[in-house]
């Protein structure tokens, strides 16, 4: 969902810039590569006890040889590093216009949000209290 919903920001991206007659391809910002990462580290956090895959958790441990916490505060830091390079984005000149770095920056909010309560995307049952709370009940003003 999350990287289906990153190739449609590419798409927006050069619909947005073919209407202000520029018609060059935009490569592939920090920002983008950063919210990707994110989502994929945040799964992995997560997921990591139930599922039969290698994660990054498992291959930071084979490649440098350090127990599961340290491989998950590695894996924490590589997230920081992620967060930091999308807000970097956000603070500098570079081709995408605004709105469409802060669909990245979403995009990153949803997976921490999904992420948050262990696994919502898989076990969508976990996530249903906040659906309920956002489309079914009122706010009180």
């Amino acid at each position: 969902m999350l990287y289906r919903n990153l190739i449609k920001t590419y798409t927006e991206i050069e619909d947005e810039m073919e209407k202000e007659g520029e018609s060059y391809r935009v490569s592939v910002v920090s920002g983008d590569r950063a919210s990707a990462l994110l989502a994929r580290l945040l799964d992995d956090l997560v997921g990591d006890e139930y599922e039969e895959k290698p994660s990054s958790i498992h291959c930071y441990m084979r490649q440098y040889g350090m127990s599961e916490d340290d491989a998950r505060a590695q894996i924490k830091q590589r997230m920081k590093n992620a967060w930091k390079d999308m807000n970097q984005e956000c603070h500098e000149p570079t081709p995408a216009s605004m709105p469409i770095l802060m669909r990245v920056i979403n995009l990153a909010r949803a997976a921490e949000l999904i992420y948050s309560n262990g696994d919502c995307y898989t076990d969508p049952n976990k996530a249903k209290e906040w659906v309920k709370m956002l489309l079914i009940e009122t706010v009180p003003i």
